[in-house]
């Protein structure tokens, strides 16, 4: 069977950090004094004006859409993309668990992280739409635990599956949120 993890990073003595930060849910980025300009990728003097004394900068994990290009073949709704970081370089990045479909332009996006084979995390990006419509899910899910007169659940209780009303953008959307989280759906 196929891993669903990406493959093993390669490390390299000027990214240990960058590596070691992404592994704590943290995206850095390198700052020169010298031009006080932000870069990524991570190198050992600043592309822009070749100073060689630069500064490790954690980024706030917000960005906008800049380009992007849905990938069809992959396993999970996924889009490599270019996303414009506010502190103002533009990194290569995948958009995951979002509705890549409607995605434009512009729109915002937020961190997270994929795991690499060998356990290195990996930044990654999803839409803030779709990180509300998790958020609201959770919710929901919790909510659900408390309704009077239902049987109590177990704290270890898992959801199987789950019928989804609406096929609209809404339901879309929560159904391949639930297909990716590994629930079975009902449209």
């Amino acid at each position: 069977m196929k891993s669903n993890l990406l493959p093993p990073i390669n490390r390299y003595p000027e990214t240990e950090a960058f590596w070691d930060a992404a592994n704590d849910n943290r995206l850095m980025l390198r700052h020169c004094p010298a031009c006080q300009e932000t870069s990524w990728y991570p190198r050992t003097h600043c592309p822009l004006c070749g100073a060689e004394k630069t500064e490790w900068l954690q980024a706030s994990g917000r960005g906008s859409i800049y380009s992007f290009s849905i990938v069809r073949a992959a396993r999970r709704p996924t889009a490599a993309a270019v996303v414009a970081l506010p502190e103002g370089p533009s990194m290569t990045a995948v958009v995951v668990d979002s509705d890549v479909h409607a995605m434009r332009i512009g729109d915002p996006v937020v961190l997270r992280f994929l795991q690499a084979e060998g356990g290195q995390q990996v930044p990654a990006f999803t839409t803030v739409a779709a990180e509300q419509a998790r958020q609201y899910s959770q919710r929901a899910l919790a909510a659900a635990r408390e309704v009077p007169g239902l049987p109590d659940l177990p704290a270890d209780f898992a959801w199987r599956a789950a019928a989804v009303v609406g096929a609209g953008n809404m339901g879309s959307g929560i159904a391949t949120a639930l297909i990716a989280a590994g629930l079975r759906v009902c449209l």
